[in-house]
Order: structure tokens, then C-alpha cells, then sequence
């Protein structure tokens, strides 16, 4: 059974009797899915992971079929003459595609550093990856994905992360302090691999 959130079915609970109204229009989705994520970034600022963590989850839902102007779909739309969006004529606008691309990054990037602070490497990961799908060579999600896979106990992956990021952004401090203590795991990660190898084959000869 999928546990992804749902869009809210109801205002002030299921006890209100009021059901929310669900956005219709392109400009209604995405204004939703920007509620959505500054509700995100209270929540992550109060400390309310799980609050945060949701949220960001329901993002995607309000953005997803929306074909935009760098969609596949679009042509194929175009091509049989129908309203991909069934709203609005400035679904494809490179504006639109603009923001629908900003908002899935953030949720993405988001979602990433809130899965870490809970201790949730592999879906920290997962997202980090999610968000350089979107922006290719963004240092911050170079950053978040280095952490996952130092947590993940994966330190020459995480190296090449970070020294991509500092390629990119030179003058980061955060990412020189993570690099010293990435460098120190790897020779560390090495001299244990190299003492196992030893051990393997002590008396072999």
C-alpha cells in the first residue's frame, strides 16, 4: 500500500465538513505547491522534521501533469491538438516551466537535508540525487549528496562530490572543512582495507 501523501480532502480537519476546494488552474497548482513549501521551510526552521518532511512530500502532487515547455509530452500534445493542462494556455510558457522546475528542485533539494537530519541516509541520498537531476551541478546538492554517502560509509564517492563542489565554488569553507575530514576517512577506509588484505592472506605463502 503507498504511504505518499494525499492533497488535504478537507479545511480544519475531517471534522470541519468543508471540503477544500482542489486547485484547477495551472496558477493554482503551483501556488499550492509554493504554500506547501514555505510551510515546509517553517516547519524545518521550528524543528518539526516530520511536519517539514511532509510538506515538501506533497509538492510533487500538485505539480505532476503539468506538461511544460521542456516536457516530452508537450509535442505530443501539441500534435493532436489538446490542452495538456486543461487550464491554462500559459502552461508551456517558459515562465511556468520555470517555476514548476524551481519548485521541484527545492522540494527535491529539501527533502534531502530534512531524510539527513533525521538520520535517513539512504532517502537523503536518494533526493540529493533527485535535485542534481534538476540542477547539475549545484554545489549544495553536490554537498548533501557527499554527506549521505559519508554516512553511508561510501568516502570516495563522497570525496568526488566534494571536490566537484569546490571546483564549483572555490571559496566555500564548508566545503574545505568537509573535504579535510573526507580525505581523513578515505586514508582511514584505506589503511583498514589494507590491514583486512593482510590479514586475508597472512600465512598464504
Amino acid at each position: 500500500m503507498s504511504t505518499e501523501p494525499k492533497p488535504p480532502a478537507a479545511e480544519g480537519g475531517a471534522k470541519a465538513g468543508k471540503k477544500r476546494p482542489l486547485p484547477q488552474t495551472v496558477d493554482e497548482k503551483i501556488g499550492e505547491a509554493l504554500r506547501l513549501k514555505l510551510e515546509g521551510n517553517e516547519a524545518f526552521k521550528a524543528g518539526d522534521l516530520p511536519a517539514a518532511k511532509k510538506a515538501y512530500l506533497q509538492i510533487p502532487l500538485y505539480l505532476n501533469g503539468l506538461v511544460t515547455s521542456d516536457s516530452p509530452m508537450r509535442s505530443f500534445f501539441s500534435t493532436i491538438g489538446a490542452d495538456a493542462n486543461y487550464a491554462s494556455a500559459d502552461a508551456g510558457s517558459e515562465d511556468c516551466t520555470r517555476r514548476v522546475k524551481e519548485l521541484r528542485t527545492d522540494a527535491a533539494g529539501n527533502l534531502s537535508l530534512v531524510f539527513g537530519r533525521m538520520g535517513r541516509w539512504e532517502k537523503a541520498l536518494k533526493y540529493a540525487d533527485e535535485a542534481l537531476g534538476l540542477a547539475p551541478g549545484s554545489s549544495k546538492f553536490l554537498f548533501r549528496r557527499a554527506a549521505a554517502l559519508g554516512e553511508l560509509g561510501r568516502p570516495d564517492e563522497a570525496l568526488a562530490c566534494l571536490e566537484e563542489a569546490e571546483r564549483i565554488e572555490p571559496g566555500s569553507k564548508a566545503v574545505a572543512r568537509a573535504l579535510r575530514e573526507m580525505r581523513g576517512r578515505a586514508r582511514e577506509g584505506e589503511r583498514e582495507k589494507r590491514k583486512k588484505e593482510k590479514e586475508l592472506f597472512k600465512g598464504a605463502f
